[in-house]
């Protein structure tokens, strides 16, 4: 019968330290596989995050659009952002006969997280409105 010796009378199989080397390997391998796919399991909800705080910020300026003058200056939406509009009138480069007829505004609004000040966006649009003949 054979043993589990090979030609050369070394016993066939892995030493402990080769175990425990390829162990060490195979556990650095699988900690930035994981590591990745955490950081990647993120990135739709922030990105969603974005699309929707984006959208409330885009619904506020239609609706400051339609209301103007009449504007909320701050708040928030489902205690989970909090916004800020701000108006500011655009003076055209240089004169023309219209100007009395027509002015030009810029409605802001900036929006972030709740408890968060480093990450907020602003968006804004221009509207015209009848001027003061």
């Amino acid at each position: 019968m054979m043993s589990h010796s090979d030609l050369n009378g070394k016993t066939a199989g892995f030493s402990l330290l080769e175990a425990m080397i390829s162990f060490a390997v195979a556990a650095m391998i699988l900690t930035l596989v994981i590591s990745g796919l955490v950081r990647t399991a993120g990135l739709p909800v922030r990105v969603t995050s974005k699309y929707f705080q984006s959208e409330m910020a885009r619904s506020l300026l239609e609706e400051f659009a339609v209301t103007f003058p009449e504007i909320k200056q701050a708040g928030t939406y489902r205690e989970q952002w909090e916004w800020r509009t701000s108006v500011r009138k655009i003076s055209p480069l240089e004169p023309t006969k219209f100007d009395t007829l027509i002015e030009f505004f810029e409605l802001s609004v900036e929006i972030r997280d709740i408890g968060q000040s480093e990450n907020k966006k602003e968006y804004s649009m221009v509207i015209a409105r009848p001027g003061a003949e």
